[in-house]
């Protein structure tokens, strides 16, 4: 069920996509709940360290599992603080962006 474990018995070429971090991880695995309207603005700056250090050990796990399999050749992990954000209206408004190096 979890790509690192899964990813050395798949052969075929996988693209991975990943959201580094999420409204849904960060309120169900990490236990947040600051981000209102799509921001971290109301975050702490404790909350704000949590939620980097989660997106630093997601960036590592897909680094390793790059590194571990050959059949992977392409990855889209944005940063993003709204879940299934490519369902939502939010997905077409200009107030949203992926910053570049994300």
């Amino acid at each position: 069920m979890f790509a690192t474990n899964l990813a050395p018995y798949i052969k075929a070429p996988m693209f991975i996509i990943q959201s580094l971090y999420d409204t849904w991880s960060i309120q169900n695995i990490l236990g947040i709940n600051c981000v209102y309207d799509g921001s971290l603005a109301y975050c702490s700056w404790d909350q704000k360290t949590k939620i980097h250090d989660y997106h630093k050990n997601t960036t590592n796990a897909i680094i390793d599992m790059i590194y571990k399999n050959p059949n992977i050749n392409g990855v889209f992990a944005p940063v993003c603080a709204n879940h299934v954000y490519d369902t939502m209206g939010s997905y077409y408004s200009d107030r949203f962006r992926i910053p570049a190096y994300s």
